[in-house]
């Protein structure tokens, strides 16, 4: 029997410029982790550019369409899928990510105005995503009789229109990679090589999970409060890796992306810092790093951003200083002398230094939005980033219930370049 031929995209709009120019890192951790499992039983090929993927789906069309869904790409993997299953109703069509409704009676109204896709994966994909492959070879390639299956952490219509929700909730954790070294490096075994294209830039995921519960964030529920490390013997060897081939290939893509939730904030990180400092001098990348410190344990991110010596900003991301608003999103900043002490620590050390807060969350008002703002220039701070609140899928926040508590008025939007025309359709 021929290996099943499986193609897993993280698609990016690409109109005039690439709107998320990140290598596809979570489609690699996915397939690489799929390989491990199934070996030669399967055909793994990696997407980021929708014409890429439209000319293959075209010309060599897969057994398996697996896509992820964020906020950015959704509507763009939904048409990948119309037009996979446009030209081949056999193809099993798989979508995963974070932008995925916790509330089961909404998730089902989004399964069942999408019938062009055939199953959802929830929480981390990894697991889940090997099992529906190990599953659809065992049905033979039949999504009738693959669908008769209970796949957990996944989501379906069956064939006789019962919806099947696979035991996911928030707290689960048994879809998880306790050791996250049991994925397979889809830098070091060469998954991502043909993306060094000169156009995006690698990403790294050191640590996976958040200790906080911040209700606007996907990692704040509690499927997410374990925080799993990668080896830092693996994490060096991949940005020796990668650096090696940066200036080989990409030399005018100058930053590393850190895809980390509270990046300087753990032991490790100073380490890993340490050894980015010792690639960029030996080969002169990277020039920048994009990544989000941690809001507690300043000691540890201070020396991890000193570390990098100008690389790295150093994020003082705060949302909100109202009392009640950081109650309502069950968020605990740093209190006002320490952040203060940060910045005079930052500044004696040549750090640069950001905050970020975000408008509308639930209970601010204009009045002490700005008087949060007039306490972060007391306290020193030259440089603000202000976000518009997002009601994010997958989030607490977004929820039948918060929704109500926080009798939310809510707009769509376009996303900044998250539009494009393939194949002559927009």
């Amino acid at each position: 029997m021929s290996a099943l031929k499986i193609f897993i995209g993280d698609l990016t709009h690409y109109y005039d410029n690439v709107a998320n120019d990140t290598m596809p890192l979570s489609a690699a951790f996915i397939g690489s982790y799929i390989r491990s499992k199934l070996g030669n039983k399967v055909e793994v090929e990696l997407f980021r550019y929708p014409e890429d993927l439209i000319r293959q789906i075209n010309n060599n069309p897969p057994d398996v369409l697996m896509l992820s869904n964020y906020v950015w790409n959704e509507s763009l993997s939904l048409r990948m899928i119309y037009h996979a299953k446009k030209l081949n109703r056999s193809i099993l069509t798989v979508m995963g990510g974070p932008n995925l409704h916790l509330d089961v009676d909404r998730f089902e109204g989004f399964m069942r105005s999408n019938p062009d896709l055939d199953i959802c994966v929830m929480g981390e994909g990894e697991i889940p995503s090997a099992d529906i492959i190990s599953k659809y070879i065992e049905s033979k390639n039949n999504i009738d009789i693959f669908k008769q299956n209970n796949i957990q952490s996944t989501s379906f219509i069956r064939t006789n229109g019962e919806f099947y929700y696979g035991l996911y909730d928030n707290s689960s954790r048994d879809n998880i990679i306790r050791d996250l070294n049991d994925i397979p490096s889809p830098w070091l075994n060469g998954s991502l090589d043909r993306f060094f294209d000169g156009n995006l830039a690698p990403i790294i995921e050191t640590t996976r999970g958040c200790p906080f519960k911040c209700l606007f964030c996907v990692q704040g529920t509690d499927h997410y409060r374990n925080v799993r490390r990668f080896s830092h013997k693996r994490i060096q060897k991949e940005i020796v890796y990668i650096a090696k081939r940066m200036k080989k290939h990409s030399k005018n893509v100058g930053y590393l992306r850190i895809a980390d939730s509270n990046f300087g904030m753990f032991k490790q990180d100073v380490e890993i810092s340490k050894t980015i400092k010792h690639v960029k001098n030996k080969y002169g990348w990277p020039k920048f790093i994009d990544a989000t410190t941690g809001k507690n344990k300043k000691d540890s991110i201070l020396e991890t951003v000193g570390n990098l010596e100008g690389s790295l900003v150093m994020y003082n991301s705060v949302q909100s200083l109202d009392p009640i608003v950081l109650e309502n999103v069950k968020r605990k900043n740093i209190s006002y002398e320490v952040m203060r002490q940060v910045q005079i620590d930052a500044a004696e050390m040549g750090v640069k230094t950001l905050t970020e807060t975000i408008l509308s969350l639930p209970g601010e008002t204009f009045k002490s939005h700005k008087e949060g703002i007039y306490q972060l220039m007391r306290m020193g701070i030259k440089q603000f980033t202000n976000y518009q609140c997002m009601l994010l899928k997958g989030s607490e926040m977004e929820t039948n219930e918060s929704r109500k508590t926080f009798s939310f008025n809510t707009y769509f939007r376009v996303l900044p370049r998250s539009f494009g025309v393939y194949s002559d359709e927009r």
